[in-house]
């Protein structure tokens, strides 16, 4: 087993009470540090570009979902890629 399937099996199963006071303290750090940084984020350049590349395309295809448009924007240049507006 790879060292990440072992940390996957660990998430997996694991409970709060698995984690010692110390590491629990630093779960609670981490996530809220996490947020931060998305909250942070939300003004930033590339947040706004999807939201343009999005809006753009459920123009385009109003019955696409964000799910559909988020792997087709990530699989690659297609006829409405970013580079391509």
């Amino acid at each position: 087993m790879t060292l990440v399937e072992q940390l996957a099996a660990f998430v997996t199963r694991a409970s709060h009470s698995d984690l010692s006071e110390t590491a629990r303290e630093q779960l609670k750090i981490r996530v809220l540090d996490s947020l931060g940084c998305a909250i942070a984020a939300l003004d930033g350049e590339p947040l706004r570009m999807i939201r343009i590349i999005a809006t753009f395309r459920q123009r385009e295809i109003p019955q696409l979902s964000m799910t559909r448009w988020h792997f087709n924007f990530l699989s690659g240049p297609g006829p409405t890629h970013p580079h391509r507006l």
